[in-house]
């Protein structure tokens, strides 16, 4: 998927994945791992946020709303209105896809 182009509204998956993931702070929370596609509306559902860890191993996952998730091309990465507390809060899971 190399030769994808990615314009000022489009981007390839590929792309998505591995971008950091911030509060609105800035402060970095993760990245993400994956993204979930409701096959039905052809729209993304989720993204899955991996924090911590060391090269995948130990990461926990977490599925965010990509809704909840803004671009910031300041930062190069995703935005969330969550903090690390409200975060590590949620229910995460193991390697799950």
């Amino acid at each position: 998927m190399g030769s994808v182009a990615k314009t000022s509204t489009l981007i390839a998956a590929e792309q998505v994945q591995g971008a950091p993931v911030h509060d609105r702070t800035g402060h970095s929370l993760g990245s993400i791992d994956d993204l979930v596609i409701d096959r039905n509306a052809g729209n993304i559902a989720y993204a899955v946020v991996a924090v911590g860890g060391f090269l995948s191993f130990g990461s926990r996952y977490f599925a965010l709303p990509w809704s909840a998730m803004e671009y910031d091309s300041d930062l190069h990465g995703y935005v969330v209105k969550l903090d690390r507390e409200q975060l590590e809060a949620a229910p995460a899971y193991g390697r799950w896809l």
